[in-house]
């Protein structure tokens, strides 16, 4: 009984290694108008997409596109398992966008992922 129990962990411990979960996050520092701002999420793992999305806009990044404008203020990367967004020249409607990001990566055929809205 106490192997069935020993394996029945070992594999619970596995299947909650293997998920892509998102590990760090800031929340946005106050900044005052014309200032630079930026977000960052941190997987656990490095992600095959990191998508930034801010009300009706998204930016998809890969390491094939690690780098991508957004719009003209905003500039978003990706370096390993860190996702930043960073706002130029902050205007006051930044502050009522709703910001997110979802990392996804697919392992063995299946799609993990994992988002923040921050």
């Amino acid at each position: 009984q106490s192997s069935v129990i020993t394996v029945c962990v070992w594999l619970g411990l596995i299947g909650l290694s293997v998920s892509l979960q998102i590990a760090d996050s800031n929340e946005p520092s106050p900044a005052l108008l014309g200032e630079s701002v930026e977000l960052f999420c941190r997987s656990d793992d490095v992600p095959d997409l990191c998508v930034w999305t801010l009300d009706d806009t998204s930016c998809k990044l890969s390491d094939t596109s690690p780098e991508l404008q957004c719009t003209d203020r905003i500039l978003a990367s990706l370096d390993g398992g860190l996702c930043k967004l960073t706002i130029e020249n902050i205007e006051e409607d930044d502050a009522f966008n709703h910001y997110s990001c979802l990392f996804i990566s697919i392992v063995d055929g299946e799609v993990e992922k994992d988002s923040r809205e921050i």
